[in-house]
């Protein structure tokens, strides 16, 4: 297993669904996690609880990543509890529809700023402590649905499809600094986010469009993310890693 001890892990959206289950990666990896959550304390510290409980150390922050001013003061408080960040996971974020005709665009400016404005905040703050001590990986969650698209969802879709250009950047940019920046694309994963949507019909529908057979697990998407947030991924940089069973070549 990757050894990650000694290390301090930031996790966006780590109260639940992919989040979380990279914080237990993490954690289980032995680094020390900080998760930022929006809201849900008794989920957040739900997980800080298992971390601990599987021998690992956490806490966890509440601090609404579309609020500037929040997240600096959320970087500035870990940074001086812990003294350093070497890995960011970002996994905030929203997944709401809006028909593009009828829509008043309200969800486009509410999707951009959370997925995209937020992101880049979350990443310049972990960043900039990153390149003090000339390390540091940074892990965003992307989505099939920046290279697929996807109908009645084209915000979500653009925000995606922004980010892979945006890690792309990053990657030349903060390499000489001794960070990497990736994206972890997953497709259809079982969560609070998606249950509603995957009715047993609509489950079984996906599922004959995936070569594997089956959708994803927030465990399996960890999987990936402890990996390109290890050490030993020092030359995966500005890639886009696809963790959805063959699905964006069906």
């Amino acid at each position: 297993m990757t050894n990650m001890n000694g290390q301090v892990a930031v996790i966006t959206g780590g109260s639940r669904g992919i989040g979380k289950a990279c914080a237990l990666a993490l954690g289980d990896a032995g680094a020390t996690v900080v998760i930022l959550y929006r809201e849900d304390t008794r989920a957040a510290m739900s997980t800080v609880r298992t971390i601990r409980r599987r021998g690992g150390k956490a806490d966890a922050m509440a601090v609404d990543v579309s609020d500037s001013p929040l997240v600096g003061e959320a970087f500035a408080e870990i940074g001086r509890s812990h003294r350093r960040i070497d890995v960011l996971v970002h996994s905030a974020g929203i997944w709401e529809p809006e028909p593009f005709l009828t829509g008043d665009g309200a969800n486009w400016t509410r999707t951009l700023k959370i997925n995209l404005e937020a992101t880049a905040t979350v990443a310049r703050e972990a960043a900039r402590r990153m390149a003090v001590r000339g390390y540091g990986r940074l892990v965003f969650i992307g989505s099939t649905a920046g290279i697929r698209g996807e109908a009645g969802y084209s915000a979500y879709a653009a925000s995606k499809g922004a980010l892979f250009a945006f890690v792309r950047s990053l990657a030349v940019e903060l390499a000489g600094l001794g960070i990497t920046s990736n994206v972890v694309s997953p497709g259809w994963v079982l969560t609070d986010m998606t249950r509603a949507e995957l009715t047993k019909t609509r489950l079984a529908e996906i599922e004959s469009a995936i070569p594997t057979g089956r959708i994803s697990t927030p465990e399996d998407i960890a999987a990936a993310v402890r990996f390109v947030a290890s050490k030993e991924a020092g030359q995966i940089n500005g890639s886009n890693i696809d963790v959805n069973g063959g699905v964006v070549f069906s």
